[in-house]
């Protein structure tokens, strides 16, 4: 077009050479006006597969370690610290994802040692303990439910002490199985399965609202942490809110530094249990958690 412009300036007369000359004009401005955008949407798009934009795609962190964005907090020495500790427990283990896992002259395990106690692990950075420790008062204890509200929308179901209280409790014999390589066997927790306490939450809920066909359930803590699980994963979960104590014999509320109220999974290990968790969202759609971001297996 601008070759046929150029064409009319040589051969047409002064009035047409000003309209060309304009049309000219025009083009060029067109022609930079496009070059930012097409600049400007490249740079978002190469931001995007940078922080990782598969969050979608739980297919490929179930098969394997995909590398991800790190994090770039205070947080980052603990991080650090936990990935070597669990990278030497993985080279211990010979067994492939999917398969029954040998047991070790522990009776754990292979790449697991026996722990003495439950061993208080975190990111170096809590919650409020005067807000979050429920030692002396439970009644404060609450937990909001969302179905596919991880951007903040939908319905919200707000679960208390109280409600617990209407649901059937039972005791639990579980090990606690840390990625970092340890394992502490035979602890006494009291709560409410996971199952049942969805049961309940569905009844809180609009038939509107509610997925059956939800797939994940995505954790969230009030200092940032958060992780996804597997439905699948959920048929032995629980809700832990008493843990025995070994010297006396009695019952005690879980406290702040094992995470408070939380879920466990004894199928999986400890990191999928959100310490301090104040909300959760029953999602169909996979979104990375703390650690997926940064390239960790799914489960």
């Amino acid at each position: 077009l601008r070759l046929y412009l150029s064409t009319c300036l040589e051969h047409k007369s002064p009035e047409v050479e000003k309209f060309t000359r304009s049309i000219m004009r025009l083009l060029k401005r067109v022609a930079i006006v496009a070059g930012w955008n097409i600049a400007f949407f490249a740079g978002t798009a190469a931001v995007l597969l940078y922080v990782g934009s598969n969050d979608n795609d739980p297919d490929e962190y179930r098969e394997g370690r995909k590398p991800g964005k790190r994090t770039d907090s205070k947080m980052q020495k603990e991080v650090d610290k936990k990935l070597k500790l669990r990278n030497k427990s993985l080279q211990k283990s010979t067994s492939k994802e999917g398969e029954v896992a040998p047991l070790n002259k522990h009776g754990l395990v292979t790449g697991q040692i026996p722990a003495k106690k439950w061993i208080v692990l975190d990111l170096g950075k809590k919650p409020s303990q005067k807000e979050y420790d429920l030692s002396n008062s439970a009644a404060k204890w609450s937990l909001e439910f969302t179905v596919n509200g991880q951007d903040g929308s939908g319905e919200k179901v707000t679960i208390k002490m109280d409600d617990l209280d209407e649901l059937k409790w039972e005791t639990f014999d579980a090990n606690w199985n840390c990625v970092t390589g340890w394992t502490y066997s035979g602890i006494k927790f009291k709560g409410v399965p996971l199952l049942t306490l969805l049961e309940y939450v569905k009844t809180k809920m609009k038939d509107s609202i509610w997925s059956e066909d939800w797939k994940y359930l995505y954790q969230t803590s009030p200092e940032g942490y958060s992780v996804p699980v597997y439905r699948e994963d959920l048929h032995d979960a629980f809700l832990c809110i008493y843990v025995m104590n070994e010297e006396s014999g009695e019952y005690e509320m879980i406290d702040y530094d094992h995470g408070g109220i939380r879920f466990v999974f004894p199928s999986l290990f400890g990191w999928k249990s959100c310490k301090w968790v104040t909300k959760v969202d029953i999602s169909t759609k996979y979104q990375k958690g703390f650690w997926e971001r940064i390239g960790c297996h799914a489960r």
